[in-house]
């Protein structure tokens, strides 16, 4: 649970520098504007549900049109707004992929772990990579122009 807190963290200072109307959509969900209700209307019921703090819930979905993949809603416990989506990919995809999707990113930092993230402002994207730094581990939704808040280099 500890990694989860951690991108958890990432993403609550990453929304401090962004209005709801700077997020992306996905699936039909829109972090700051949809809320948990509309999360179970896209994906069915949760399949596990984690308390990452005193204000926010993790609830993992199997999506439906995303092949066997899986998505993290991380919802606000106190009015069930959806603050973040984390993506895992139903299949192998590299970052050779993601930068000729998106070209390089905005800020590339580590975790804790030592873990690759790359930042892509916009359109509001955090890439976490496998130990490997060449495969995607999860795919996260952010507030676009929030890449480059975080100070910490590769």
């Amino acid at each position: 649970m500890g990694s989860w807190k951690a991108i958890f963290l990432v993403l609550a200072f990453a929304f401090s520098f962004a209005s709801p109307a700077a997020a992306i959509t996905w699936q039909g969900l829109t972090p700051a504007r949809s809320n948990y209700d509309d999360a179970v209307k896209a994906f069915g019921k949760p399949y596990q549900q984690h308390r990452v703090d005193n204000q926010v819930d993790m609830f993992s979905f199997k999506t439906k049109n995303s092949g066997d993949g899986k998505a993290h809603v991380f919802v606000q416990r106190k009015d069930k707004r959806i603050l973040a989506i984390a993506f895992a990919p139903p299949q192998y995809l590299s970052r050779e992929d993601i930068h000729k999707a998106f070209k390089e990113p905005d800020e590339v930092i580590r975790d804790e772990e030592g873990r690759l993230i790359e930042f892509y402002g916009d359109p509001g994207l955090m890439i976490n990579y496998d130990d490997d730094d060449k495969s995607v581990k999860l795919l996260l939704t952010l507030p676009t122009g929030t890449a480059g808040k975080k100070k910490t280099p590769v």
